[in-house]
């Protein structure tokens, strides 16, 4: 996340140094990282598909919250 401020500030030197500025979303980059087949990650059924049995879910990719999904 980017402060207001800030990103103000990066426009306005833009701008006045007649720069050029490109844009792109990286909203999903934690989201496309693949767990290797080494490491096993389970997380409870979400909610809304638990069925009361205590299943979980074997994770084949990472999740945004994952701590480990930076290094992936």
């Amino acid at each position: 996340m980017v402060h207001l401020v800030s990103l103000r500030l990066f426009l306005t030197l833009v701008v006045v140094k007649a720069l050029e500025c490109r844009a792109f979303d990286i909203v999903t980059a934690f989201l496309n990282a693949d767990i290797p087949p080494d490491i096993d990650i389970y997380i409870d059924q979400p909610y809304g598909f638990n069925d009361g049995i205590g299943k979980v879910c074997r994770l084949k990719r990472a999740l945004y919250r994952l701590r480990l999904s930076p290094r992936l």
